[in-house]
């Protein structure tokens, strides 16, 4: 059986398990959050505005809200709404599975990226399917912006060849490091990762006006390599100008793309 098939009853198989455990939450027990969230949500779908009996609020994050508004669009019992949602918080939380497997092949192959898989979804954790809560969204989320995020070495290494504006997406073909120089990125492969529209606008910038192909985005001194203590310098000057607090560059650089 491919990969993807395994993947996909990983995905299955989770959403089933994490569903059952979550019928076994009678009520919304996290307050006042939980019913915030259920608000919101029936708020959404019946007005696509956001409101708490009727007042509008903007004190609480929209995405989750978003996702779970289907059940109450759906379903005008609250009780199968609330089943509703658990459905959904278990496929959110079990979808998990899909960067984890994809960041892990960018260093192993299949059968132990799938591992990965099973082991992202088998964190007790997903006993927050059964709440209403942002969680079970943010999961997910938070592994798909890892999976969207680039390293140093990739960073260095990039070409404007590689960097396709029609298609929003960055090529990593190469990464640079200072002792061994141009090579393949970590995990041997060429891949892709998604270029958000912030960062498209950046580069569109930072592009001459006639650009060589095999020229690097991020050049030093005369065109080379930048050295990775020069990026570093770049990145705290930036951070400093951005009043951010105190971040290392691995954590930020999930961040890039959005």
């Amino acid at each position: 059986m491919p990969a993807w098939a395994w993947l996909a009853l990983i995905v299955i198989v989770s959403t089933v398990v994490r569903f059952a455990v979550a019928r076994r939450t009678v009520a919304p027990w996290i307050m006042i959050d939980e019913i915030v969230y259920s608000e919101l949500a029936k708020s959404f779908a019946a007005t696509g505005h956001f409101s708490v009996r009727g007042v509008p609020t903007s004190g609480y994050g929209i995405v989750y809200p978003i996702l779970i508004s289907p059940a109450y669009a759906l379903f005008d019992v609250v009780p199968t709404a609330y089943s509703a949602i658990k459905a959904i918080n278990s496929l959110a939380f079990s979808l998990a599975a899909v960067p984890a497997y994809l960041i892990a092949r960018r260093v192993t192959r299949p059968v132990l990226a799938l591992v990965v898989a099973v082991l992202t979804v088998a964190v007790p954790s997903g006993i927050y399917a059964g709440v209403v809560m942002t969680e079970n969204a943010f999961y997910a989320i938070f592994l798909l912006a890892a999976l969207c995020g680039m390293r140093r070495s990739e960073i260095l290494g990039l070409r404007w060849r590689a960097v396709l504006f029609e298609q929003r997406a960055i090529l990593l073909r190469r990464g640079f490091t200072d002792a061994g120089g141009d090579r393949l990125p970590k995990g041997q492969r060429v891949y892709s990762v998604p270029m958000a529209r912030q960062v498209a606008d950046v580069l569109i910038r930072l592009r001459p006006d006639e650009v060589d192909p095999d020229a690097r985005v991020f050049p030093g001194e005369q065109g080379a390599a930048m050295d990775g203590s020069a990026l570093y310098r770049r990145f705290k000057k930036a951070q400093t100008a951005a009043e951010l607090r105190p971040l290392r560059f691995f954590s930020f650089s999930f961040a890039a793309i959005d």
